[in-house]
């Protein structure tokens, strides 16, 4: 829905029909406007050159959402595959997060997010299974919202994110289920670092919900993004490059001939 308005609002300002309404005052402000704002954005974007050039990277980023309704909540079960890179590999390690947040409604009734499956594989390396080592670490928080207590996937031996020393790159499987009232149908993912293709599946098993959701990111994206549905199922894909921010949005709807 963002980017629908996002595209609106472009045309509409970059039109022939808006541009000769305005005055000759109008058009020397907006053009010096767009002058300031074309050099500080030079700017910035020359900051984040050198930030991402140092910084992990994913490829070929997937995630795998299998969602159904449990009663009073909906259940998520999510897996997550990507490979971790390392742009300054051969000259220097580099420190990488994998580990996340996840935020939840905890009271008497609630369930917690579950931490099922955490592996890594450097490369030339076996496999390693991680599991034993982590664990969701909860922390209250003060929000507006239902949700009240954020659980962070961490190693036991700290409360902040999982963070692993990253040489050249490392396949990292993450899986994890969690549990989110009826009344919250939609779900945001967002990426961390720069990722080459990305891939969000979102399944419903039962039958009993729809689904619908974009990509969020620039409109240079559009032309690489595909976003396909059948019943019960949405993939969203974008073949190009994604920058930190860019991810997805879905909005989960109870279908009326559904047996609940």
């Amino acid at each position: 829905m963002f980017s629908y308005f996002q595209k609106v609002l472009y045309k509409t300002i970059t039109s022939d029909e808006y541009l000769e309404q305005l005055t000759l005052e109008e058009v020397e402000d907006l053009k010096n406007s767009c002058t300031k704002l074309i050099a500080e954005g030079l700017l910035e974007l020359e900051y984040k050159i050198v930030e991402y050039y140092r910084s992990p990277y994913y490829e070929n980023y997937s995630t795998f959402v299998s969602c159904s309704r449990d009663g009073n909540y909906l259940v998520k079960d999510i897996t997550t595959e990507y490979t971790l890179k390392n742009p300054m590999a051969g000259k220097e390690k580099i420190e990488a997060i994998v580990g996340l947040d996840l935020f939840f409604c905890k009271n008497s009734n609630s369930t917690s997010p579950k931490l099922m499956e955490f592996t890594i594989q450097n490369e030339n390396e076996e496999k390693k299974n991680i599991l034993e080592l982590s664990e969701m670490h909860e922390t209250p928080i003060n929000t507006e919202g239902a949700y009240n207590t954020k659980a962070t996937i961490a190693h036991k031996s700290t409360v902040e994110k999982y963070k692993i020393l990253l040489d050249k790159s490392t396949y990292v499987k993450l899986r994890y289920i969690s549990y989110a009232p009826i009344s919250d149908k939609s779900y945001i993912s967002i990426l961390r670092y720069p990722t080459k293709n990305y891939k969000m599946v979102f399944h419903n098993p039962k039958n009993d919900l729809s689904f619908s959701g974009d990509f969020i990111g620039p409109l240079l994206t559009d032309d690489h993004i595909m976003v396909n549905k059948k019943e019960g199922l949405i993939n969203i894909d974008c073949t190009t490059w994604c920058l930190p921010g860019d991810g997805v949005t879905v909005a989960i709807f109870e279908k009326e001939n559904a047996d609940c």
